[in-house]
């Protein structure tokens, strides 16, 4: 389902924005094409980030109904993200795992077996980071350009003050 994978992909960013207070995020993507064009494929994705870590004993209990992260500052939720994550992962015939450094980052990932199907117009469906204010200052020039399209395309709105962005992709430390 579209609009699950949707929001676990949401879920899993909008958890490595708020614990990553510098450095970066990414998101790797990969299909792997099942034995014939129309079995099955099997759809990958990491989030990876330069956050805050999760110590070894917390790294389970998160992913388990209002549980979070006992950290020293006041990121605000109701622990119930990652754990809609992995209901929605195995709901779907998926899995969810986390790895983890304390001071180094973290590594969700996420993988499902889907259906293929015909091609449906991307118009049609609605973007996963509609309106989300986004800041993007890369060099060289071409691949900025490049990937403000590819935000624009998930919906996100480019914003000229770094300061008003909830995701600011840069070369370098952002302003």
């Amino acid at each position: 389902d579209p609009k699950w994978i949707t929001q676990i992909l949401n879920n899993l960013i909008s958890n490595s924005i708020k614990y990553t207070e510098q450095g970066s995020i990414e998101v790797h993507v990969q299909s792997v094409e099942g034995a014939s064009p129309t079995a099955p494929h099997t759809l990958r994705l990491r989030v990876i980030d330069t956050g805050k870590g999760i110590a070894p004993h917390e790294q389970k209990r998160i992913l388990q109904p209002f549980e979070q992260i006992r950290t020293d500052s006041n990121i605000e939720g109701t622990g119930l993200g990652l754990a809609i994550v992995k209901r929605l992962a195995e709901l779907m015939g998926g899995s969810v795992s986390v790895e983890s450094t304390v001071g180094e980052g973290s590594v969700f990932r996420f993988s499902v077996r889907l259906e293929v199907v015909e091609w449906q117009d991307s118009a049609a469906v609605e973007p996963p980071f509609k309106g989300i204010p986004a800041w993007v200052s890369v060099q060289p020039l071409p691949l900025q350009t490049e990937m403000e399209s590819r935000l624009s395309r998930l919906g996100f709105r480019a914003v000229e003050d770094p300061g008003a962005a909830r995701l600011v992709l840069c070369s370098g430390e952002p302003p």
